[in-house]
């Protein structure tokens, strides 16, 4: 099966005045990989799997944790370079009850 992610988030960060691309803004990406999120300016830090500070930790986790960083660092390599960021690559599902997802 496959699937996409479009998360048109990181458009740019205007917090710190600066109009810069801040890839921690791709709060459900980070979530569907049960990442945490503390790279938002002012914001407190976000749980594990959530994309907001009240959701609880692993409500939108559907991709392995550990599958995250190579998604990322992709990311951030086609963000620094100025290029689109468009990354296609395989990661492992996990079992998420609140979505009805099976992983495997």
């Amino acid at each position: 099966k496959k699937m996409v992610i479009l998360d048109s988030s990181p458009i740019h960060e205007v917090v710190n005045g600066t109009d810069q691309t801040n890839p921690y803004e791709m709060t459900y990406t980070l979530a569907a990989f049960g990442q945490p999120n503390a790279g938002l300016p002012g914001q407190p830090v976000y749980p594990p799997g959530a994309c907001a500070p009240s959701m609880a930790p692993h409500y939108m986790t559907v991709f392995h944790p550990e599958d995250f960083r190579k998604l990322f660092d992709k990311v951030v390599a086609l963000i620094d370079a100025k290029e689109p960021v468009i990354v296609r690559d395989t990661f492992r599902v996990v079992d998420n009850e609140h979505w009805g997802i099976k992983g495997g």
